[in-house]
């Protein structure tokens, strides 16, 4: 048997368990510490404002196929279908988002699904 096995396979699989187990429990205290330091730190100083849970994200608004933006010249907005807006917010385009919810505007369903896009650079119409 080589010099680099080990003679003693049971101290070696014991080892082995530990240092698993070592792992785990460590990756656990480490989560529970930062729980449990954001307890204490709204417990001692209670000023400080508490994190905002994060917002869900806003369902899209489904609008006809007559849609005509208000919030932009018309010159200044284009419907991107969903297989062309990496490319579109590659080139700086945004999404136009519908006053007052925020949420992005798109026509049509599945394969000619449209969401409306603004050209970089627009400025909305006040």
């Amino acid at each position: 048997m080589p010099d680099w096995l080990p003679n003693d396979w049971p101290s070696f699989l014991w080892g082995l368990v530990v240092g698993a187990t070592a792992f785990i429990v460590s990756g656990f205290l480490r989560e529970a510490g930062k729980d449990l330091y954001l307890a204490l730190k709204h417990r001692l100083f209670p000023l400080s404002p508490a994190p905002e849970p994060p917002k869900p994200p806003r369902e899209p608004i489904l609008v006809d196929m007559a849609f005509k933006p208000t919030l932009y010249a018309p010159g200044d907005c284009a419907w991107a279908r969903r297989d062309t807006i990496y490319r579109k917010e590659s080139d700086g385009y945004t999404y136009y988002l519908q006053p007052p919810s925020g949420a992005k505007v798109v026509r049509g369903t599945g394969q000619d699904e449209s969401y409306l896009m603004v050209k970089p650079g627009a400025k909305a119409i006040q």
